[in-house]
């Protein structure tokens, strides 16, 4: 029987909101922020706003709180999306997504029209790899459950 070396990775939990707006039957719109970080495979890349959880927080908490701090826009309702998980470099990243429908300043960031049929066209090489997977998931899930978006 062959062993297979198991990497011991220190796992950090993060949540994310990714904010919503104009939905309708061919797209919707995607807030996101361009972020500035020493981690150059981040670096200059669109994002939702998010980031680690403090000690005792839960991930809503981390979320609404993170929002905050980047926009200065206090989220009145979010919802849990998915988990998801992402290796890098030594780190395992826990990310907890949240979906939320509100408006946005354009000052601190930009909205992406996504498109059902093609929800990565204008976002190819400006993302963090692992939001590719998210936003073709999260674009599928608004797709087919687009008439009950009121909730957001």
């Amino acid at each position: 029987m062959v062993q297979i070396p198991m990497k011991n990775l220190t796992t950090v939990p993060v949540s994310v909101c990714f904010i919503l707006n104009k939905i309708d039957e061919d797209s919707f719109q995607l807030w996101l922020q361009k972020r500035s970080d020493f981690d150059q495979a981040l670096n200059d890349k669109w994002e939702s706003p998010g980031g680690k959880w403090n000690n005792g927080e839960t991930g809503e908490e981390a979320c609404l709180r993170e929002v905050l701090e980047e926009t200065n826009t206090k989220l009145e309702k979010i919802f849990f999306f998915k988990d998801y998980f992402w290796e890098n470099k030594d780190k395992l990243i826990h990310l907890n997504v949240f979906i939320s429908k509100n408006e946005m300043s354009s000052e601190q960031g930009q909205w992406f029209d996504i498109s059902y049929s093609n929800p990565l066209s204008d976002l190819e090489n400006k993302i963090p790899p692992i939001n590719h997977q998210i936003i073709s998931e999260l674009s599928e899930y608004i797709k087919n459950n687009k008439n009950q978006m009121d909730y957001l």
